[in-house]
Protein backbone atom coordinates (compact mmCIF):
# COMPACT_ATOMS: atom_id res chain seq x y z
CA UNK A 1 0.00 0.00 0.00
CA UNK A 2 1.15 3.31 -1.37
CA UNK A 3 2.53 5.84 1.81
CA UNK A 4 0.37 9.57 1.73
CA UNK A 5 1.41 11.97 0.00
CA UNK A 6 2.74 15.13 2.11
CA UNK A 7 -0.95 17.06 1.79
CA UNK A 8 -2.53 13.81 2.60
CA UNK A 9 -0.81 14.17 5.93
CA UNK A 10 -1.73 16.05 8.77
CA UNK A 11 -0.52 18.93 9.55
CA UNK A 12 1.18 19.89 12.85
CA UNK A 13 3.00 22.56 14.83
CA UNK A 14 6.14 22.28 17.64
CA UNK A 15 6.02 24.29 20.17
CA UNK A 16 8.69 24.78 22.93
CA UNK A 17 8.34 25.27 26.65
CA UNK A 18 9.30 26.51 29.19
CA UNK A 19 8.55 24.95 32.99
CA UNK A 20 9.79 26.29 36.31
CA UNK A 21 10.02 23.31 37.97
CA UNK A 22 11.60 19.97 37.55
CA UNK A 23 9.99 16.78 36.72
CA UNK A 24 11.04 13.32 38.48
CA UNK A 25 9.86 11.11 34.59
CA UNK A 26 8.53 11.75 31.81
CA UNK A 27 5.01 10.94 32.97
CA UNK A 28 4.88 13.10 35.92
CA UNK A 29 4.70 16.12 32.95
CA UNK A 30 2.25 14.18 30.81
CA UNK A 31 0.11 13.97 33.39
CA UNK A 32 0.54 17.90 33.87
CA UNK A 33 0.11 18.61 29.97
CA UNK A 34 -2.91 16.05 30.13
CA UNK A 35 -4.73 17.81 33.13
CA UNK A 36 -4.39 21.19 31.30
CA UNK A 37 -4.78 20.24 27.35
CA UNK A 38 -6.87 16.78 27.86
CA UNK A 39 -5.50 13.43 25.74
CA UNK A 40 -5.71 14.66 22.10
CA UNK A 41 -3.94 16.19 19.67
CA UNK A 42 -0.82 16.39 21.14
CA UNK A 43 2.96 14.48 21.75
CA UNK A 44 5.51 14.94 24.25
CA UNK A 45 9.01 14.85 22.30
CA UNK A 46 12.05 15.90 24.23
CA UNK A 47 12.52 17.05 27.47
CA UNK A 48 15.68 18.41 29.18
CA UNK A 49 15.84 19.46 33.11
CA UNK A 50 18.19 22.20 33.79
CA UNK A 51 18.83 23.58 36.98
CA UNK A 52 15.48 24.27 38.51
CA UNK A 53 13.94 24.36 35.00
CA UNK A 54 12.50 21.93 32.58
CA UNK A 55 12.54 22.69 28.62
CA UNK A 56 10.08 20.46 26.52
CA UNK A 57 8.85 19.93 22.74
CA UNK A 58 5.40 19.42 22.28
CA UNK A 59 3.62 18.51 18.68
CA UNK A 60 0.34 19.96 18.38
CA UNK A 61 -2.49 19.26 15.30
CA UNK A 62 -2.15 22.19 13.35
CA UNK A 63 -6.22 22.87 13.88
CA UNK A 64 -5.25 22.48 17.43
CA UNK A 65 -2.45 25.43 17.73
CA UNK A 66 -4.09 28.26 18.64
CA UNK A 67 -6.16 26.76 21.84
CA UNK A 68 -3.13 24.98 22.66
CA UNK A 69 -0.92 28.37 23.43
CA UNK A 70 -3.78 30.08 25.33
CA UNK A 71 -4.02 26.66 27.33
CA UNK A 72 -0.40 26.06 27.95
CA UNK A 73 0.12 30.03 29.06
CA UNK A 74 -2.57 29.70 31.13
CA UNK A 75 -0.58 27.34 33.55
CA UNK A 76 1.10 29.45 36.12
CA UNK A 77 4.51 27.40 35.27
CA UNK A 78 4.74 27.00 31.50
CA UNK A 79 5.87 29.62 29.21
CA UNK A 80 5.90 28.86 25.51
CA UNK A 81 8.90 30.29 23.93
CA UNK A 82 8.77 29.28 20.29
CA UNK A 83 7.08 27.71 17.56
CA UNK A 84 7.79 26.11 14.17
CA UNK A 85 6.43 23.77 11.90
CA UNK A 86 9.95 21.88 11.61
CA UNK A 87 11.19 20.10 15.10
CA UNK A 88 15.17 20.82 13.80
CA UNK A 89 14.66 24.89 14.41
CA UNK A 90 12.57 24.40 17.48
CA UNK A 91 15.71 21.96 19.09
CA UNK A 92 17.88 25.12 18.11
CA UNK A 93 16.30 27.57 19.56
CA UNK A 94 15.17 25.89 22.68
CA UNK A 95 18.70 23.52 23.41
Amino acid sequence: MPRLSKAARGKFRWIGVKADLNFNSRNELINIISEIMGHNGWKLYDIRNLDELCFFILRIKLEDYSNSLESLNSYEKFQTLTSSGKIKLIRQRIF
